[in-house]
């Protein structure tokens, strides 16, 4: 979003899997997903343990299964504690207007978003903000999908890109 903003002719076509702008632009110091990232950071710097995570992530979300808790696990596990900083001191949106950024932008643009009460992060007021200030844009909003758009369906989003893309394609 930030490059399609700031440098419009490097980017044609735009993709966005369930982005939170609003949290990030608006909102961010205090919001859940900043405590959440400071919480994450903690744990980041303290090591994952791969089994307890795991375990956590199928308690946390029923409908997965066990192979797509361990995913997320070890996903977890590989981030380094620093990816986190600009999140949690709140300095990640530091010079970045998101409306001058979406105005600017002439990609085609498709918006994914996750349903919120499967753990979507992106709220339908963004989806409508983003496609009143975006030229060029469309959005699917995928019920039953949270913010990773493919745990428990993974061909929904793909089958969304795929005419997407292959119309940017021709």
């Amino acid at each position: 979003m930030v490059v399609a903003g700031r440098k419009p002719e490097l980017i044609d076509t735009l993709v966005l899997g369930d982005a939170p702008y609003s949290l990030v632009t608006k909102d961010f110091m205090g919001s859940w997903l900043q405590k959440y990232r400071a919480e994450t950071k903690k744990q980041l710097v303290e090591e994952v343990n791969i089994e307890d995570e795991t375990k956590k992530f199928v308690d946390a979300n029923p409908t997965w299964t066990l192979e797509q808790a361990k995913t997320q696990a070890i996903s977890l596990s590989q981030v380094r504690p620093e990816a986190s900083d600009a999140l949690v001191d709140g300095t990640f949106p530091d010079g970045w207007d998101s409306h001058e950024a979406f105005k600017n932008t002439t990609a085609a643009t498709l918006i994914l978003q996750g349903d919120d009460q499967n753990g979507g992060f992106q709220p339908d007021s963004d989806v409508t903000e983003m496609l009143e200030l975006y030229g060029d844009a469309s959005a699917v909003k995928f019920y039953g999908l949270g913010h990773g758009l493919d745990y428990r369906s993974p061909g929904a989003p793909f089958n969304a890109l795929k005419p997407f893309l292959e119309e940017r394609r021709s």
